[in-house]
This record gives C-alpha cells, sequence and structure tokens, in this order.
C-alpha cells in the first residue's frame, strides 16, 4: 500500500486549540505540576549521582516539525500515535534546561545516549481503566486474558512507533518492563499479585510496581494516579491541522 502523505494527517481542532500568540498567557503546565513530587523523590534518591533536566517545547505552530513527527510513526497514524510521538519526540531531544547552584537556569542538552521508557507496564500490571472494566464483568480469568492480549500487542502497537521516534535523535530506547526475564518473572505470577483491579485508581492498577516504588523511597510516585503520556505533557492540546 502507498503510505499518505504526511500532510494528511487531520486531528480535530475546536476554538480552544488555536495556536496561542507570544503575548498569551499561559497556565502552569500539568506535567510541571505533577512533575513536583516525583521529582523531589528522585533528586533525593540520585543527590549528585544525575541531572534533572527540564524541557519546554512548543509545537504550536510549527507544521514542519509536525509533519516531521508525524513521518516518524508511520504506519501509526492515529491522533493518539501521534501525540504519544509528539512527547516521546521532545523527551528524546534531551534539550532543556538545568538549576546551577546560584539558583538560576542554564541551557543544558543531555549528553546520554540512552531513554529509558516504561512501555510494557500497564500491559502487564492491570494500569489500564479497561483492565478495572474488564475484571468487574469477567474476573481474574478474563482480566488475565486481557492482559495477555495486551502484552502480544505492544511490539505491534507501540514498540516499532516508539523506537523510530527516540532513533531519530540519535539515541536508543530502552524498555526494561518489555525485557525477556521481567516479563517471565510477571507471567509466573497471579494476576491478583501484580494488581487490585477492586481497589480505587492510583491504588489497585500496577499495584505490585506501586508497592517496590513505595520499598525504594518514592512513596509520593507510588500514589499518584495514571496519567498517559499525552496528557501529562499536554501534547494532545498542542497539535493542529496541517498540510
Amino acid at each position: 500500500a502507498t503510505a499518505p502523505h504526511p500532510g494528511t494527517f487531520r486531528p480535530p481542532r475546536t476554538p480552544q486549540a488555536r495556536p496561542l500568540s507570544p503575548h498569551t498567557h499561559r497556565a502552569p503546565c500539568a506535567p510541571r505540576v505533577a512533575f513536583g513530587w516525583p521529582a523531589v523523590e528522585l533528586l533525593l534518591l540520585l543527590t549528585g549521582r544525575r541531572r534533572m533536566v527540564m524541557h519546554h517545547a512548543c509545537i504550536m505552530g510549527h507544521a514542519l516539525m509536525q509533519v516531521h513527527i508525524h513521518s516518524l510513526i508511520y504506519p501509526r497514524t492515529t491522533i493518539l500515535d501521534m501525540t504519544i510521538g509528539a512527547a516521546l519526540y521532545f523527551a528524546a531531544q534531551g534539550q532543556g534546561s538545568v538549576e546551577a547552584p546560584d539558583g538560576t537556569r542554564r541551557a543544558y542538552t543531555s549528553a546520554a545516549r540512552l531513554l529509558l521508557s516504561g512501555a510494557g507496564a500497564d500491559e502487564q500490571l492491570g494500569g489500564y481503566g479497561r483492565h478495572r472494566s474488564r475484571y468487574m464483568h469477567g474476573g481474574w480469568a478474563a482480566l488475565d486474558a486481557e492482559l495477555d492480549a495486551d502484552l502480544y500487542g505492544t511490539w505491534r502497537r507501540n514498540a516499532g512507533r516508539d523506537d523510530r521516534v527516540v532513533s531519530d535523535s540519535g539515541r536508543e530506547l530502552r524498555t526494561p518492563f518489555l525485557d525477556g526475564s521481567v516479563i517471565g518473572v510477571l507471567c509466573r505470577l497471579p494476576v491478583s499479585v501484580v494488581c487490585q483491579p477492586q481497589l480505587p485508581a492510583g491504588h489497585g492498577d500496577k499495584r505490585l510496581l506501586r508497592a517496590v516504588a513505595e520499598r525504594l523511597g518514592l512513596r509520593a510516585t507510588a500514589r499518584l494516579a495514571k496519567r498517559a503520556i499525552q496528557f501529562g505533557s499536554r501534547s494532545s492540546k498542542a497539535l493542529f491541522p496541517i498540510g
């Protein structure tokens, strides 16, 4: 089949989604608000060993950039794929700012060659809302089958798309949750150990991972409700029709 021209991407547009002028007031970015406790906890654990790079990207008004991202995610060309691809694209660039000893911020580009992704955690640990629905309507057996289907479909839905987007910046994508040994361990555990869908969101989903995070000292982070990358980064609100 012939690939469609990247300019054919047409996400829906509402009056609220219009590109903002440089003088338009912007509300505080959602990921930066949610970024607070995880950033604090990570910095406390990694003091003196790692830098926390803050990256503020603006895709609004950059049609050519959107065309390029769209060409990278092909053949996964849905609006969902585009918004996820945009968030990963800017993360992979590694450009942003770091805090200097005097409290000011200075421009910084990461020299890291690897980008770690949490892909595969939701699929194996019951992180999606539909997993709770599946359990409520079919019990543990139905949820187990749903998790299996999600895991086996990851390569088709996510893996190729994410790898192409990250590789475009000269970095290599690593997915620890899709490591063979991790998959092997999780597949041998009862579903009731990895998640507890009868509990509220932010508690029962990815229950096992939350327990590990809390033991490592990420206590506040372990209690946060899931927020998809396209909503946490607000890439879902930054795209507009191109072509």
